[in-house]
């Protein structure tokens, strides 16, 4: 940022200000040429002011113009407050008032309303917090809730206030259709007329909709002003009409006789006060509390109207809390006024037997008529067009898969959603009854506020500093409250609407997270993560014995060659830490450092595309040594820190390329169709540019690493602390064992794991090494691609044949206290007849001295190996101590290699803590 010095005259007395301005191309006109000319003549006092650090002076505008998001043309009042007024005051306000407070009474209906408007009220606490915590693009609840809570509760939660919204345009056309009919009783001509008469509605509003949001903003207010008119005509006929005992029922609620209109009448006040069931003639059923609040909290669910027409809006973060406020206000008032007067003027039998009651007690009745007209077909616009932004926000995301991308081809108005949930709202139509549709847009929208509240709720319990909504009048308390009572209305109103409305919600969910989107946009449950993650580290302590767990620091240089260990070593871990460790060898400088930024972000797409559940931890240091030993005391947090180190071998310098490989066989399984879609192709050739091909990474690194800093990286591990798991031949690993399990049930032989430890103490105490090779075969054994085809052998060398018997017999005893299943093969070490001394014995390999006979020892026990590993896949063995060959490094590494040369993948394997325990009470 660049700083500017603002001056203003010194005769006017006001004071020199600092501002820091971005150096951005908008606020280049901002700069006035004669204010920096003129502050660039006093450079003497600029250079006093900044102390002689500042030559150049830029003049600032007061205020950057702030960013409003929309970039729509829709003011608060027609892109808001009209919306959200029709969609409340449609079906149930002009044609459903009078079912519910006939069936439930005076009391129980401002008892149910208060609790709908509190739930209601609840939730536009949580938009509105949502909304002014920063620009709302188009999408609505779909936009807020996907960039709070992730993809997939956006993505799920926008596809159920999708749907809600195109049940609800159903239903409200259905509304304007019995209205139609009831005004012009010739048209009742049978449901086959009725739903030709509702697909001709819905055709007016499709046009209406492919004209486009402005079309619709003027269109809503004439509507609008048509509705209020209706309303005051309604509420003037409560005070101007006087008695009418002469009215007419519906024709289809089998009523004889005539309807009383009372007027004013506190006996008509008291008459309508308690509850009375009584028979729904457009179901022939007798509600319920809970299916008559489900009605009317259909009456109120168009909160979310603006928030639909957020890409449309000037201001979405001002307009939506702002309009939404005021049109809940508004309804709300609306609302209570026409109950009671209802209550203080229509008999009980007419409030039951004639729901369209107002267009026969006005004195205009055709003002009625336009108003439910109008209010019905602007609440079915908004539901139609807000549902298809939302599925253009939801194509625009890609969370469904290319095939929905159609949907956001379109730069402003969306014509293929449109026609798309004109389809669906076509089918919709297909349901018969306001009442039987109703409890159904309820569920659905009940479903959307309460993760809209849980949203913000989480939002705020989270601590996420950059939560600073301008709203302020919530808290956690109102969005859990908010949240808690959608999901009770949910059951109370219908249980099977609302497991049918989670089961949808849940299946979007598994769709999108099934998809595994990578997007950048952030969510909360990150910042919900981190809490808990910092809270249970700081609890963490060091583990017990008992619950023991790999936690491994794998150093790779490059998974083009190693990619085969890369993989096992997740394997092995058993839930624990992995760590992938990589050193970027040379001084500090911006070449590393970028070097550094692309060898972690390389990594990190590797760990997603291959699934491996492991953490990247880089660092640069000037030799390979350093850097190993940097990561081995710093990796890991708390009480969760490596405590295996493994490596691969020195000089393993493979010319197979087994990341190529990998992606080979996926290619092969993919056209024979027997690929997960967790392994796609395409995903894995995003990896392979990342790293050097072998003869690349060879030419930029033609130095392998030294023998005295590898054997120096081996005893720094091991005087940590830490058990070292040195990997050889591992491009020997056979690729296919998932095949190889089919290959076992039906009789074939299975693939070995072949645990040799070669130095033990015979008598009850095992040393860590020998523990820690029985624990690690054991687990990779848990695996599930290990388990089904492989067995688990233990493979022990004794000095004398004499000993096969008492050796096999100790084993087995062993392996019984470990609660290990393997089968036990004990050999006798074949020893050269002429030669004198039988050798160094095996129970000093611990600590073997750098001797021609340790050489050929341990020859004989690689062809001993090598002899029965036919079927293995995996060897793991002894590793022996460095401390006798700190300073024969050359010497070391032919030992190992004289161990380890030839046989199929091998672990060699140092342990230095206890790692396996024998009894229940063990520590």
């Amino acid at each position: 940022e660049t700083l500017g010095v603002q001056r203003n005259s010194l005769r006017s007395g006001w004071p020199w200000r600092l501002v820091a301005m971005p150096r951005r191309p908008e606020y280049e006109p901002l700069i006035s040429p004669i204010s920096t000319a003129a502050a660039a003549s006093d450079s003497q006092d600029v250079d006093s002011l900044m102390n002689g650090k500042s030559r150049g002076v830029m003049a600032t505008s007061p205020s950057p113009p702030s960013s409003s998001g929309g970039g729509g043309q829709l003011s608060t009042f027609f892109g808001v407050f009209v919306p959200c007024v029709l969609s409340i005051f449609s079906v149930i306000l002009f044609l459903r008032l009078g079912y519910v407070l006939g069936q439930a009474g005076l009391v129980v209906t401002l008892v149910l309303l208060i609790i709908a408007y509190s739930v209601v009220f609840l939730t536009v606490l949580s938009i509105s917090a949502i909304s002014t915590n920063g620009v709302i693009k188009g999408g609505g609840a779909y936009y807020m809730i996907s960039r709070s809570l992730g993809p997939e509760f956006g993505g799920a939660i926008g596809i159920v206030f999708y749907f809600a919204n195109v049940f609800a345009s159903g239903l409200y056309i259905i509304g304007f259709v019995e209205t139609l009919i009831q005004t012009f009783p010739p048209l009742d001509m049978g449901f086959g007329v009725e739903y030709g008469l509702r697909t001709a509605v819905l055709l007016v509003c499709l046009i209406v909709s492919l004209v486009g949001a402005g079309a619709f903003a003027k269109a809503s207010f004439a509507i609008f002003c048509l509705v209020i008119l209706a309303i005051c005509s309604i509420c003037v006929n409560f005070m101007a009409v006087g008695a009418n005992d002469s009215l007419e029922p519906a024709p289809m609620s089998g009523y004889n006789g005539s309807l009383v209109y009372t007027g004013w009448s506190s006996a008509t006040l008291r008459e309508n006060t308690n509850v009375q069931l009584q028979n729904d003639y457009t179901t022939n059923t007798v509600p319920g509390i809970p299916t008559i609040f489900g009605v009317l909290f259909n009456g109120v669910t168009g909160i979310m109207a603006g928030a639909n027409m957020s890409g449309d809006l000037k201001n979405a973060s001002e307009s939506i809390p702002k309009g939404t406020m005021q049109a809940l206000t508004f309804t709300f008032i609306v609302y209570v006024i026409f109950i009671f007067f209802t209550a203080a003027t229509c008999s009980r039998p007419l409030l039951v037997h004639n729901y369209g009651f107002f267009q026969e007690v006005n004195k205009v009745p055709t003002l009625v008529v336009i108003g439910v007209f109008a209010a019905t077909l602007s609440a079915a616009l908004s539901c139609l067009i807000g549902a298809s932004r939302i599925v253009q926000a939801i194509s625009r995301d890609n969370l469904l898969g290319d095939r929905f991308l159609i949907f956001s081809k379109e730069a402003s108005n969306p014509v293929r959603a449109v026609l798309l949930t004109w389809g669906l709202v076509q089918l919709v139509m297909l349901i018969k009854t306001i009442t039987t549709i109703a409890p159904i847009v309820s569920m659905l929208y009940l479903l959307s506020y309460s993760i809209t509240n849980f949203a913000c709720f989480a939002l705020t319990i989270s601590g996420t500093v950059n939560f600073r909504p301008r709203f302020r009048l919530f808290s956690w308390h109102t969005a859990l409250a908010g949240g808690v009572a959608c999901i009770i209305i949910m059951f109370v109103v219908e249980p099977s609407y609302a497991a049918l409305a989670i089961v949808l919600f849940l299946a979007c969910f598994s769709v999108i997270h099934m998809r595994a989107i990578s997007v950048d946009w952030g969510d909360v449950s990150q910042a919900l993560i981190y809490h808990q993650v910092r809270k249970y580290l700081l609890r963490l302590r060091v583990q017990s014995t008992k619950f023991w767990r790999p936690q491994v620091l794998m150093l790779v240089r490059n998974p083009r060659s190693h990619l085969n260990m890369v993989l096992f070593a997740n394997d092995m871990k058993k839930g624990g830490l992995y760590i992938l460790g990589h050193v970027v060898v040379g001084p500090f400088s911006e070449e590393t450092r970028h070097e550094l930024d692309r060898s972690e972000k390389a990594w990190s797409v590797l760990d997603r595309v291959a699934k491996v559940k492991a953490f990247v931890d880089c660092t640069i240091a000037h030799t390979f040594r350093e850097g190993v030993l940097s990561l081995l005391m710093t990796s890991g947090l708390g009480g969760m820190r490596p405590n295996i180190v493994c490596l691969g071998w020195p000089d393993e310098n493979d010319d197979e390329d087994q990341l190529q490989d990998w992606r080979d066989r996926l290619e092969a399984k993919r056209r024979k169709r027997l690929i997960q879609k967790m392994h796609k192709v395409h995903e894995v050739d995003e990896v392979l540019p990342l790293f050097a091909n072998i003869s690349e990474f060879r030419k930029s690194r033609p130095v392998p690493v030294p023998n005295d800093e590898y054997i120096g990286i081996l005893h720094d591990a091991i005087s940590l602390g830490k058990n070292v798991a040195v990997m050889r031949n591992f491009r020997r690993l056979p690729p296919n064992l998932r095949e190889a399990k089919l290959a076992v049930k039906n009789g074939g032989s299975p693939w070995y794991i072949d645990l040799w430890p070669l130095s033990v103490n015979h008598g009850s105490v095992v040393q860590h090494t020998y523990e820690v090779i029985f624990q690690l075969g054991s687990v990779v054994h848990l695996v599930d691609r290990w388990r089904y085809s492989t067995r688990l052998r233990v493979c022990h060398i004794v000095e004398k044949a004499e000993e096969l018997s008492s050796e096999r017999a100790r084993l087995t005893s062993l392996l019984g206290d470990l609660r290990v299943d393997a089968e036990v093969k004990v050999f006798a070490l074949e020893t050269n007849p002429q030669q004198a001394e039988p050798g160094p014995s095996l129970r000093m390999l611990e600590n073997m001295e750098p001797t021609p006979e340790t050489t050929e020892r341990l020859r004989a026990i690689n062809t001993l190996m090598m002899r029965h590993s036919e079927r293995t896949a995996v060897v793991f063995t002894h590793l022996p101590h460095t401390a006798n060959f700190l300073s024969k490094p050359d010497m070391y590494l032919n030992l190992l290699d004289t161990l380890s040369r030839g046989l199929p993948p091998c672990v060699m394997v140092h342990g230095t803590e206890k790692v396996v325990t024998y009894s229940i009470d063990s520590v």
